[in-house]
């Protein structure tokens, strides 16, 4: 897989670029809440921070991703796409 580094070049017609934010949940009551809370912080922290606005002028599409783990067992249990 080839790396790039956007902030030293633009990117080559057909790239896109991806902006992720992670968070974790404890286990226990209400699990399904926990998630769909974190994926909805995960998203507004990126859009509230501006952590896509620096790619913006590259005029290619921009992924704001937010993944949400279990702190027990480390697994991904949710993820949510949105286009910036």
């Amino acid at each position: 897989m080839k790396i790039i580094q956007i902030e030293r070049r633009p990117l080559p017609i057909g790239y896109q670029a991806f902006v992720l934010e992670f968070k974790m949940v404890k286990g226990g009551n209400n699990m399904k809440r926990k998630v769909k809370k974190g994926l909805e912080e995960a998203i507004t922290q990126t859009r509230a921070k501006g952590y896509a606005k620096k790619y913006r002028d590259l005029d290619q599409p921009i992924h704001l991703i937010g993944m949400v783990f279990g702190e027990e067992d480390r697994n991904l249990l949710d993820i949510r796409v949105e286009m910036f």
